[in-house]
C-alpha cells in the first residue's frame, strides 16, 4: 500500500524500534488502547503481544486501509472515521462498559501522527479528556511527532511559547527518545520524537468545584487569554492586552512591574493568576 501524501501518512518501517515503541506504549498496563491512524498496522500487530485483540480500537481515516482492515486484522475493532470527529469522552465510556464495567480502569492513547495535523489531534485528546475529571487521571498518551514540535511542546520554562503554556496546564509532555528520518517510507525531511503526555490537573485543580463543562468554558477563555499575551513576543503584557482589555481595567487589576513584562518573562502560576484576575474584573 502506497502511504498517501494528501493525508501526511509516513509509514514506520524500523521494525526493532517499532517494537520498543509499542511497549512503551503499554508501560501502564491499560486495561486497552486507542491507536490513532494504524495505517498497515506496524504497531497494531506488535500491540497484541501485550493486549487482547478485541482490547485493542483503530481510529483511521483513510478509505481504503478501513476497507482492508479485516482481511488482515479481523479481531481488532475499527473505527472508520476522522479522530478530529469523533467525540471521544463518549467512545471512551462505550469502551469502559464495553471492557470493565464499573470497574476501576486505565487506557492507553499512541498514534504516529501525521506531521501537519499533529498539533490538532493533541489539543482534542487534552482539551476533551486531561481537562475532563472523569478521564484525566485514567490515561497516557503517546505521540510520534515532529522533533521540532516536541522541542516547543517543553519549552515553558525558559523562553516559554504558547503551545506549551497551554499544554503545560493540561498534561506534563516528555520525549523518551527522537527518531531518525530512515525509520520512515517515505522518508520525511524532518526528525520526529517518541513523546509521552501525563495528564497533570493542573488546570482541573485550579476550579475543583468546576464540571466538566464549566472547565471547558474557563479553558477556552485561558487559551485566548495566551494568545493574546502571545500575539507579538517582543511587546509587553499591557501592549498586547490593550486592544482586547480597557486600558483603565489592566491598570487597576495589574501594577506596573507586572504589565511591563514580555509575555515569555512570565511564569506558569503567573499567567494563570492574571487570567483569572482579568476574568473577575
Amino acid at each position: 500500500m502506497q502511504p498517501k501524501k494528501s493525508l501526511g501518512q509516513n509509514f514506520f518501517c524500523n521494525k526493532n524500534l517499532a517494537q520498543k515503541i509499542a511497549s512503551t506504549a503499554v508501560e501502564n498496563n491499560p486495561e486497552f488502547l486507542i491507536e490513532i491512524g494504524p495505517g498497515t498496522g506496524s504497531f497494531t500487530q506488535l500491540f497484541t503481544q501485550f493486549l487482547a485483540p478485541d482490547k485493542i480500537l483503530g481510529i483511521e481515516k483513510d478509505d481504503e486501509i478501513a476497507q482492508k482492515w479485516d482481511s488482515h486484522f479481523q479481531e481488532i475493532p475499527l473505527l472508520h472515521k476522522d479522530i478530529l470527529k469523533v467525540d471521544l469522552g463518549k467512545l471512551i465510556c462505550k469502551q469502559r462498559t464495553r471492557h470493565m464495567g464499573n470497574k476501576t480502569y486505565t487506557f492507553s492513547i499512541f498514534g504516529s501522527l501525521p506531521y501537519n495535523i499533529s498539533k490538532k489531534i493533541i489539543r482534542k485528546i487534552l482539551v476533551e479528556l486531561a481537562l475532563n475529571p472523569e478521564f484525566s487521571d485514567k490515561f497516557t498518551a503517546y505521540f510520534i511527532i515532529q522533533k521540532e514540535v516536541a522541542q516547543k511542546y517543553q519549552q515553558w520554562q525558559n523562553q516559554v511559547n504558547s503551545l506549551a503554556l497551554l499544554t503545560k496546564v493540561l498534561s506534563d509532555v516528555k520525549t523518551q527518545f527522537y527518531i531518525n528520518h530512515e525509520c520512515f517510507r517515505p522518508r520525511p525531511k524532518v526528525e520526529s520524537a517518541f513523546v509521552k503526555f501525563t495528564p497533570n490537573q493542573l488546570f482541573i485543580n485550579q476550579y475543583p468545584d468546576f464540571t466538566y463543562s464549566q472547565l471547558t468554558r474557563k479553558y477556552k477563555d485561558f487559551h485566548q487569554f495566551v494568545l493574546h499575551c502571545f500575539s507579538n513576543p517582543r511587546k509587553t503584557l499591557f501592549n498586547n492586552l490593550k486592544s482586547h482589555v480597557k486600558d483603565d481595567v489592566l491598570i487597576k487589576t495589574l501594577n506596573t512591574r507586572m504589565l511591563s513584562k514580555r509575555p515569555h518573562e512570565l511564569k506558569l502560576d503567573e499567567f494563570l493568576t492574571i487570567s483569572q484576575l482579568l476574568s473577575d474584573a
